[in-house]
C-alpha cells in the first residue's frame, strides 16, 4: 500500500497554514501528536451506539457517519511480510476538508495531479491491542485508510518529502503499543475529489472496506 510522493521543501510558500492536516505517515517529517484515547461512543457495524469500551469489531462493509468511532480488524505483518497476527485498531474519521489547488504552491505537480481537487482527512487511530504494532514502512497502520472517489474506487493519499502546512502529517509512533493514540492528516489529490474515506486493514476489508461519510 504504497503512497505517491511529493516534495514539499519550500513550506512558507504553501498556501492555507492555518489548517490541520497532511497526508502521510512514512514521511519524513516527524510531528507526532499523541493524544489520549477517544472518549467517543464506539459504533457497531449498523451504527448503533454500544459501551466506549467494547472490543466489537466492524463487519467488512459497515458505513459510519464523520467524527464516529469504529473498532476495526488489522492484519499485523513482519518486515518480511509474514502475518504476525490480527489485531484491533479504534479509529476516527474527525472530519474531511476541500482545498485548492493554490495550497501548493511551491510544490511541483504532475498533470493528473493539477487536474485534481485537493481533500484532507484529519484521522485518529489507538491500538486496541491484543499487541504493538510492527510499523514499517509498508506496513503501517496509517496506510490502510484510502479516500473512495466518485466511482467508488479507493485512492491512496500523498507522502510528502517534507512538511506540508495544509495538513500536516504525524509519524506512527514506534513501537505502536496497546492503547497508544496518534492523530494525522492525510492529503488526497483524485480527479473529482473524494467522497468518503475506507479502512482497508485485512483481506476481507479489501474487497469490502468499512466506510465513512458519502456525499
Amino acid at each position: 500500500m504504497k503512497r505517491g510522493w511529493l516534495w514539499a521543501l519550500a513550506v512558507a510558500s504553501v498556501a492555507g497554514t492555518s489548517g490541520g492536516c497532511g497526508d502521510s505517515h512514512h514521511s519524513s517529517s516527524s510531528m507526532a501528536s499523541k493524544t489520549a484515547s477517544t472518549t467517543t461512543p464506539v459504533f457497531t457495524a449498523t451504527g448503533t451506539p454500544v459501551a466506549a469500551t467494547t472490543t466489537a469489531t466492524a463487519r467488512p462493509g459497515a458505513t459510519f457517519p464523520i467524527g464516529e468511532t469504529a473498532a476495526v480488524a488489522y492484519t499485523d505483518q513482519s518486515d518480511s511480510g509474514v502475518t504476525i497476527g490480527t489485531d484491533r485498531v479504534r479509529v476516527t474519521v474527525l472530519s474531511i476538508r476541500k482545498g485548492t489547488l493554490a495550497d501548493f504552491n511551491g510544490i511541483q505537480l504532475d498533470a493528473s495531479q493539477q487536474a485534481s481537487t485537493p481533500d484532507y482527512v484529519e484521522v485518529k487511530l489507538t491500538n486496541l491491542g491484543p499487541a504493538a504494532l510492527n510499523t514499517n514502512d509498508s506496513n503501517d497502520p496509517a496506510v490502510a485508510i484510502d479516500g473512495v472517489d466518485n466511482t467508488g474506487q479507493t485512492q491512496q493519499s500523498i507522502t510528502f518529502l517534507g512538511t506540508f502546512p495544509r495538513c500536516p502529517d504525524a509519524n506512527t509512533p514506534t513501537p505502536f503499543s496497546p492503547s497508544k493514540s496518534f492523530q494525522t492528516c492525510l492529503t488526497f489529490l483524485v480527479p473529482g475529489g473524494i467522497s468518503k474515506v475506507a479502512w482497508l486493514g485485512t483481506d476481507d476489508y479489501d474487497t469490502s472496506p468499512v466506510t465513512w461519510g458519502g456525499k
